[in-house]
């Protein structure tokens, strides 16, 4: 499982040039010498800015409000804060492993997450799992809450574990989710579906049986999948070759968003 860290160009500082004396050539190089010393500092200065919020979590929340057209879906950024007394589970069968239960960890209600009822893709059937949010029920810094998810995983190959989050507020918001909703542009986009799926290391579980949401898919990381499933959504939106892609968080379930 691959961890999740911790949490524009600046513009130089306008300053008045004293009058320089002496040829025009000597002026030019001290120009010279002068921008590209503050185009370095600059870029510095946005290249650490960059990465740092590159590795903060975050997701797209779409919202019809502010859209140019009637029912036009704005997408946001939004970004999130580790929350370490809690985590998301998804397994195959509805109980704790002997090793997490020897940790102190406790679970909440299990739910299925319907894989294998009436919706499924290509006459597969889906694959039953089922997901509780864990309360960890001890005081961990953000490493050390990282390294016990990436240590369950180690010991139980077959489970789903990732982290919660708080909002940028500081209110517990979700917890890491395990499916991913997709929607394509046109019905001949599904090849392009099937080819991201199988390069980001998930499956499509299921395609919505209704005519009129035909082109809406739902997608599921697998147990050797190396990102979560939000950060294979954020892949999927920032492509710009899908009409919608929505995270699964665990905060609504695995199907209540498709």
């Amino acid at each position: 499982m691959q961890k999740i860290s911790k949490n524009p160009l600046v513009k130089p500082p306008e300053k008045k040039w004293a009058q320089f004396k002496g040829t025009g050539a000597t002026v030019a190089a001290l120009c010279i010498v002068c921008t590209l010393f503050f185009a370095t500092q600059s870029c510095g200065r946005q290249e650490a800015q960059s990465a740092e919020e590159a590795e903060t979590p975050y997701y797209y929340y779409g919202n019809v409000a502010g859209g140019t057209t009637p029912g036009e879906m704005i997408y946001k950024k939004q970004f999130l804060r580790l929350n370490t007394k809690y985590a998301a589970l998804s397994l195959k069968e509805p109980q704790l492993p002997e090793d997490i239960l020897q940790r102190g960890i406790t679970a909440g209600e299990f739910f299925n997450d319907y894989g294998d009822n009436h919706f499924q893709y290509k006459g597969k059937p889906g694959i039953r799992r089922y997901w509780t949010e864990l309360s960890i029920n001890k005081n961990l810094t953000e490493n050390q809450y990282l390294e016990l998810l990436a240590n369950i995983k180690l010991k139980n190959k077959d489970v789903f574990i990732g982290p919660y989050f708080n909002n940028i507020n500081g209110d517990k918001f979700a917890g890491e989710g395990f499916v991913i909703i997709v929607a394509l542009k046109k019905a001949d986009d599904e090849e392009l579906l099937v080819r991201m799926a199988e390069q980001n290391g998930c499956i499509i579980v299921d395609q919505n049986r209704w005519s009129h949401m035909s082109l809406w898919f739902r997608l599921s990381i697998t147990e050797h999948t190396e990102l979560h499933a939000r950060e294979i959504a954020n892949i999927f939106f920032e492509s710009g070759l899908f009409e919608c892609v929505n995270w699964g968080s665990m905060n609504y379930g695995n199907s209540c968003l498709y």
